[in-house]
């Protein structure tokens, strides 16, 4: 038997390239603001990329091998609203959430959904504000020491790292927030 670890993360931020956390960070840096729909409450695990380059070599090197299939969360569990309003305040620009009612952001999103900068956001991002993802990752955590950062962004955590550049991949970023 080949032992198998199998890790599926949450919502991972850092070095720029997520499509969540930095697109909120991007947007408030472009905009001033995040706009969250309603109350915003559904909760959240953000996990750091490097968190998981971390807990992957562990796997990696551990003396006794551990077989599982587990979800990844971050150090912190916080509401979307919280963890929008920590994007807010790690960004250079003076930024602020604005609460917009659900069906209003769901109109709004959908139809900017079709404009160049904007393509990839779709009215579900809008519903699973309010929607709970997190998960029991106890048992990695214990098998595995797992002791991942809280969530505190800095404005590192949205750009590619200078050591990183010149590992990426060319792609067009032409209709890109993050430009």
């Amino acid at each position: 038997d080949l032992p198998l670890l199998l890790l599926r993360p949450t919502m991972i931020y850092g070095c720029g390239q997520d499509r969540n956390v930095s697109l909120l960070a991007a947007l408030a840096e472009r905009t001033g603001f995040i706009p969250v729909a309603g109350r915003a409450a559904g909760l959240r695990q953000p996990v750091h990329a490097d968190d998981l380059a971390e807990l992957a070599v562990t796997a990696i090197v551990s003396e006794n091998p551990v077989n599982l299939l587990s979800e990844v969360g971050g150090g912190s569990t916080l509401t979307y609203r919280d963890m929008a309003s920590r994007i807010a305040r790690a960004v250079a620009r003076k930024s602020r959430l604005i609460s917009l009612p659900p069906g209003l952001m769901f109109l709004a999103v959908s139809a900017l959904s079709w404009l160049g900068p904007w393509r990839g956001l779709n009215a579900e991002m809008v519903r699973r504000q309010s929607t709970d993802l997190v998960f029991d990752d106890s048992a990695l955590r214990e098998a595995l020491s797992y002791d991942p950062r809280p969530f505190e962004p800095t404005s590192a955590d949205f750009k590619v790292p200078e050591y990183a550049r010149g590992l990426q991949l060319p792609a067009d970023r032409s209709d890109s927030l993050t430009e």
